[in-house]
């Protein structure tokens, strides 16, 4: 549960019961969450008078020293490293993640460790857990931090940028295309046709073009006639081109590095998502937060430290997180209705 639905849930909780005098009245079964209040609240309020205890004489205690407070290890410490968890195969990035966990602890002395994760849920449930659990930053992508932000989980600190046709970029423009000798004019004209993507979990040519496809009235569920998985952005390219498909979402790097494909195509709607951002929790405070963003900008540097951010994130070249990052994204969820927080804590 993320801090922001504890408080929701006190919140909750402190309201299943009311005080009028020495009355208390439950109101619904979350008045055991306010268990501890209550007791508060019966102690303030008093009652009948207990019969006074007739006072006894007994033996004084040895004095016994009080133990010692520990002292919380800091995170960065080599005895509680940072973790950092990133989706990615973790027999390919090993070797990546060894440069990069040396390069912090030599540069910076910041013990890191980074963890790979399958899917961006497993990151942004670590993420979550943290303020019960092992404390765990995350990379995240566009859709990823959405979610993260909508749950309460999370800050985000530094975006990665991807070298683009009119320079650096932190965010990857997700166009929803057809054949230019289609007859569809609009996003709507595809209700009725067909849908090409890599995969269902695929976040360009699935998750981010459905909400495109519902911004404009078209429930990618219902309303398409099928929906075709294709091995790789080529073949989607091809397809949709030909006629094969009536329609797909291609990243515009794709687009960019096809020209030819390219002029065959019409964009009917696009959106421009964050590819990789940095993301804190809470319990992660604003000293250790400037000092893996300071170690994390050193190491992309380094010729053998910046290749294995490429590996790890997909960019050696990081800059601090904006809100004008976010804005397409979290407009095209406004536009189409999508509050990521009603799916609940993953």
């Amino acid at each position: 549960m993320s801090a922001a639905e504890f408080d929701r849930t006190i919140r909750l909780g402190l309201s299943a019961f009311s005080t009028r005098g020495c009355s208390i009245k439950p109101k619904s079964i979350l008045f055991r969450a306010a268990l501890g209040w209550l007791a508060l609240t019966l102690a303030a309020c008093g009652g009948a008078a207990a019969p006074t205890a007739v006072p006894t004489i007994t033996p004084t205690p040895r004095s016994t020293p009080l133990p010692m407070s520990a002292t919380a290890i800091p995170l960065g410490n080599e005895e509680r490293p940072l973790r950092l968890a990133i989706v990615a195969d973790e027999e390919a990035v090993s070797e990546a993640i060894a440069t990069a966990e040396t390069a912090l602890l030599e540069q910076a002395r910041l013990a890191v460790e980074f963890v790979p994760v399958e899917t961006q849920a497993d990151a942004i449930a670590a993420l979550c857990a943290s303020p019960g659990g092992t404390v765990t930053a995350a990379w995240l992508n566009g859709l990823g931090y959405a979610a993260a932000q909508a749950l309460g989980c999370g800050d985000a600190a530094l975006v990665a940028e991807h070298r683009t046709l009119s320079g650096l970029s932190a965010t990857e423009t997700i166009n929803l295309v057809v054949a230019a000798s289609s007859d569809s004019e609009a996003v709507s004209d595809l209700i009725g046709g067909s849908f090409c993507r890599i995969s269902a979990t695929d976040s360009d040519t699935w998750l981010i073009p459905s909400i495109l496809l519902q911004a404009n009235g078209v429930d990618p569920l219902n309303d398409l006639d099928s929906v075709e998985d294709y091995d790789d952005i080529a073949s989607l390219l091809a397809a949709v081109a030909s006629g094969d498909c009536d329609a797909a979402a291609i990243p515009q790097s794709a687009l960019d590095e096809d020209e030819s494909a390219a002029s065959n195509l019409t964009t009917l709607a696009s959106v421009d998502v964050v590819r990789a951002v940095l993301v804190y929790p809470q319990e992660v405070n604003l000293t250790t937060r400037d000092r893996m963003n300071q170690a994390l900008t050193t190491i992309a540097i380094g010729v053998d430290s910046a290749e294995a951010l490429q590996t790890l994130i997909g960019s050696g070249s990081l800059r601090p997180a904006e809100a004008s990052d976010f804005e397409s994204l979290d407009e095209l969820l406004s536009q189409a209705g999508i509050d990521l927080e009603q799916f609940g804590t993953p």
